[in-house]
């Protein structure tokens, strides 16, 4: 096994998350201000349930787990 010290280890070289996106299946996502404005980081959307086209949420708990998860700066 290889050991690492501080000096071995860059910052430069630890994961950034760049060009990484992420998938949430939960109750949905609804489009507010959040995830919409400046521009629309909602990347796809797909409702198993009730076959809608257009991203809701009728419960609120997808909405919320997006929240915590998304970064402004990254597509949700």
């Amino acid at each position: 096994m290889e050991h690492f010290t501080d000096t071995a280890i860059s910052p430069k070289s630890f994961p950034t998350g760049k060009g990484i996106g992420i998938a949430i299946l939960d109750t949905g996502i609804s489009p507010v201000a959040d995830f919409t404005i400046p521009t629309d980081r909602i990347i796809a959307f797909r409702d198993f349930i009730n076959g809608r086209t257009t991203p809701y949420d009728d419960n609120g708990h997808g909405t919320h787990v997006t929240g915590a998860k998304k970064k402004k700066q990254r597509p949700c």
